[in-house]
Order: structure tokens, then sequence, then C-alpha cells
């Protein structure tokens, strides 16, 4: 029943306030309409709810008490909607909590570093992107297990003056860098530095996909294991057609885009690219799938399938 209502409300979610309206106490109800004014300033909270639950992650915790707590992770803009609710004959959120990834992590204790956590590391963006991913839902559970419960776990109702001078506002500033990221994508008009040759390549390698042709674009990607060629090789070239770019980044030196396949937020498809004179040229592909990435597997993941010969027990 839970899990049916859950996906009830991403479905009623992405036409705006419906999903609230239909699950939210009175109290949540009321508590939305706050954050709508609060968060989604000058933008119309139908549209900013529909962008936030369509990228994000469900996570179920606390499932068996009949009390569960689920939180909706964004992790493209590393922030956090965290409900809780109460299974009867029809499920109810009961409570609910916009947060910052770095809220989350700090427990509510500032100082605060609000950009998001994947974009501060300074290492692969794919691999910064899972081991973010998979450290926010390790926090997440033991959060929610905490014996004092989740809300005095993170401060919730002690810190009410910086969730809302300092959390609310990091929370709408990150989902906006975010939103209008992948919205410079799909504008053809933009010219943001490094986003045309970036756009190009991505729809070259996505055409070539389309008929079949990837074979020489992955054999000079240097850095493509042979797990994620044969990965690749394995998805019909008309699937190709229902990857969307949802995140990219350029500087002077590298370019990276990450799609999502037919509307999987979780399914990801990684291109990572090396800036020259010339223009961007194809250097590493990753095929992953976030939900099922761990701290235990990011080192099988992104470091070791090649010697252990394209097989990674911990990943089957």
């Amino acid at each position: 029943m839970v899990n049916h209502s859950y996906v009830k409300l991403i479905t009623a979610a992405t036409k705006g306030m419906t999903g609230w309206e239909t699950f939210a106490s009175d109290e949540v109800l009321q508590a939305i309409q706050e954050i709508n004014t609060a968060v989604w300033e000058g933008i119309d909270p139908d549209d900013g709810w529909k962008y936030v639950f369509s990228l994000s992650s469900i996570i179920i915790n606390k499932l068996e008490s009949g009390d569960p707590v689920v939180g909706f992770y964004h992790p493209w803009s590393d922030t956090w909607i965290i409900t809780g609710w109460v299974l009867k004959s029809d499920p109810l959120i009961t409570s609910v909590e916009l947060l910052t990834g770095d809220w989350l992590r700090k427990k509510g204790t500032p100082p605060f570093d609000f950009p998001p956590n994947w974009i501060l590391k300074k290492t692969f963006p794919a691999e910064s992107l899972a081991r973010s991913f998979a450290e926010n839902l390790a926090l997440f559970e033991k959060i929610v297990y905490s014996p004092e419960g989740w809300r005095v776990a993170i401060q919730a109702d002690t810190n009410q003056e910086l969730l809302l001078n300092y959390n609310y506002p990091a929370y709408m500033a990150n989902l906006l860098s975010a939103w209008t990221i992948a919205m410079d994508f799909h504008d053809q008009e933009s010219k943001s530095p490094g986003l045309p040759e970036l756009r190009i390549a991505v729809q070259e390698f996505l055409s070539a996909g389309t008929k079949g042709q990837l074979q020489e674009a992955l054999d000079n990607s240097k850095g493509t294991t042979d797990t994620a060629k044969r990965q690749l090789a394995s998805i019909p070239p008309e699937d190709f057609e229902a990857f969307t770019t949802i995140y990219w980044m350029a500087d002077s030196k590298y370019s990276a885009a990450f799609l999502s396949f037919a509307g999987n937020s979780e399914q990801l498809l990684s291109l990572f690219f090396v800036n020259g004179w010339s223009g961007v040229t194809l250097d590493r592909v990753d095929l992953f799938d976030l939900l099922k990435v761990r701290l235990s597997r990011l080192v099988c993941l992104f470091y070791q399938d090649e010697l252990l010969d394209g097989k990674c027990p911990m990943l089957t």
C-alpha cells in the first residue's frame, strides 16, 4: 500500500501541488503554502515541485513501523524533502522539511557550506556524484533511525530561524541553479562558455548510438571501461532517443554531461570530455544506476573494472 502511495504522490506531484493536496495533513499543507512563499519566490510553485520530484530519488525508511519516513533527494542540487507519514486507511503526510544537504550533514549546526557537496569534491564528476549520493543515503538512514527521532536529530524545530533565514534561501538557490543549468543546455540560443561545443558533442554521441555506430567513439575514449562498453553495446539503438541531458558542466580543460534514461532520474549516462583547441574529445563514458550505488561499490564501479576483467561481484 505504501509503495503504491508514493508512486501516486510522484505522479500527482508532476502536476504541481496536487500531490501535497492529496496526501498532506492540514498542518503540513499550511506549511507547504508557507514554503511556497519562502522558496518559490517569483516562480509558480506547480513548476517548482514538478521539477524537484521529477529528478529526485525516493528513499523509504522505517516502513516496518507503520510511520515511515520518506526522503526525496535531488542529487544535482544536493537538497532533500523529508516527509513523515502515518499509514491509515488513507496514507497521510504528517511532517515535512526542506533541507540542503549540508544542513543534514551537520544536523542543523552551523557553520554551513551550502553549495552542492558533489560539486565541491575535486574528483571525477561521475564519481563525485555517486559518492555524494551514497554518503547522503547512508546519513539519511542513520538520522531516520535516531532514537530521538529525525526532526530532533536535525534540530528542525529548535533552529527555525536558521531554517527560514539561511536554509530555505540556500535550498532555493541550489535548486534554481541546477534547474537553470538543465534548461540552459536545451536552450539552443544559449552560448554559455563551453556549452555550444558540448551540446554538439552530446548530440553526435546520441546520434551515433541511434545508428548503432558507437564502437569507434568508445574505442577512442581512453577512460571508458570494458564493462561500460559492453553495457552500451547492449542498448538497442532506438533507446538512445530516450536519453535526455539533465545536468552539464564545463571549464577550460574539461566538459561533462549527465543524461537520464526515459525519465528515470537514477539511470544515468555520464559523458566526460577533454577540451582542446579543435573542440571537445570524448574521454570516458559511464552508465550506472544511482540507487544501486553504495560506498562499498564505488571502488569497483570506477576503478577496478579492468583489473577484474569486466566482472564486478559487488555490482551483481
